[in-house]
């Protein structure tokens, strides 16, 4: 696995996301304490403050807020364009975990948003392709559920429906309501 590679695919796949909000920027996400407005700051301050320190040795940064764009997608363009400059000529292996669990939470976040979305008739859910469906649930299962299942982690496991697609079925290991 490519862990530049999938980076790059989840910041793409979570900036296809926030596109399609449009001004829905209040409806529920899959993240129960947040909506949409809500998972775009976390993914946001996430990015600036804990991952391009860390990675490329930057100091914590900051975004356009709501008072400085029109819309979530030209506050999130912002971020992505800064995100996207400094990543590309980072330095780290694939076995780096501060890149790991960002393109991590690009992916699931943007399938919070995608859940929210559709639960109000705002298009489909995200579904992942097969590689990264295989490595987020690689990661998922490798990782001791004490570490995994922690404040600030992911939830206990839901029940999947009957029909669920494999990506709804690795939300519902991840804690998601499916």
């Amino acid at each position: 696995m490519d862990l530049r590679k999938e980076f790059f695919k989840g910041l793409d796949v979570f900036a296809d996301t926030v596109e399609r909000v449009g001004n829905n920027i209040n409806l529920p996400s899959a993240c129960a304490e947040w909506d949409l407005s809500g998972v775009v700051a976390h993914e946001r301050n996430g990015l600036l403050n804990e991952l391009l320190p860390a990675v490329t040795g930057a100091p914590a940064g900051n975004a356009p807020g709501a008072a400085d764009a029109l819309t979530l997608a030209d506050q999130w363009a912002v971020v992505d364009l800064q995100v996207t400059t400094a990543m590309e000529e980072a330095k780290f292996d694939d076995g780096d975990m501060a890149v790991t669990m960002a393109a991590l939470d690009l992916f699931l976040h943007a399938w919070d948003i995608s859940w929210g979305l559709a639960a109000a008739g705002h298009g489909e859910r995200v579904e992942f392709d097969d590689e990264t469906l295989k490595w987020i649930d690689d990661f998922l299962q490798a990782t001791p559920e004490e570490k995994l299942r922690v404040a600030d982690g992911f939830g206990p496991p839901t029940e999947a429906p009957d029909g669920a697609t494999p990506t709804e079925k690795v939300m519902a290991f991840a804690g998601r309501t499916v």
